[in-house]
Parts: C-alpha cells; sequence; structure tokens
C-alpha cells in the first residue's frame, strides 16, 4: 500500500525552489512576462536585456532618452514592479 505524504503540490513546488535557490531566476522571467505591462510597449520595445541580483534590476535600453526617462521615473517604477511581482522583490534599479 503506498505511503501517504501531507503535502500539497504548492508546498512542494515552494521547497524545490527554495533547495536549488530558483526564486531569482523565477522572479526575473516573471518580471520578463510582466515588462510590457509595467512600463508599456513603447519603452519595453528599447528595453535589451533585464536582470536581476540582490534584489537590484538592471536595465539595459538602446536609447538615452528612454535612460533619462526610466531614470527619473525610478521610485515609480520600483513601487510598479514590486506591486506586479506581489512582494519586495525589487529594491534599487541600475540602467545601462
Amino acid at each position: 500500500m503506498p505511503e501517504r505524504y501531507d503535502h500539497t503540490l504548492k508546498e512542494i513546488i515552494a521547497e524545490l525552489i527554495q533547495a536549488y535557490r530558483w526564486k531569482g531566476k523565477l522572479d526575473v522571467v516573471r518580471l520578463e512576462n510582466s515588462w510590457d505591462k509595467i512600463v508599456g510597449k513603447v519603452i519595453a520595445g528599447h528595453t535589451l536585456k533585464l536582470s536581476v541580483k540582490d534584489r537590484v534590476l538592471y536595465i539595459r535600453v538602446d536609447s538615452s532618452v528612454i535612460r533619462n526617462e526610466l531614470m527619473m521615473a525610478k521610485s515609480t517604477l520600483i513601487r510598479n514592479i514590486n506591486e506586479e511581482m506581489g512582494g519586495d522583490v525589487i529594491g534599487d534599479i541600475v540602467l545601462r
């Protein structure tokens, strides 16, 4: 007779994410998938790369005008990202 386990699939997945340290990578994928919604299609179209390390979002864009616009809206952008991600995921942004 098979053993019964008292863990839900959600709990097991959460344990795997923690054990294999996938949270940061999953956050980046979720952020990339939501980027159009967060910043709009124009800015997303000029975004070359997003990466996250130690709660810092690194954004590479192909336009100095877009870079300056994002710099001026940095605190709003951080707030919007964290709202979309459902937690305090990003604490700072570096634009390149």
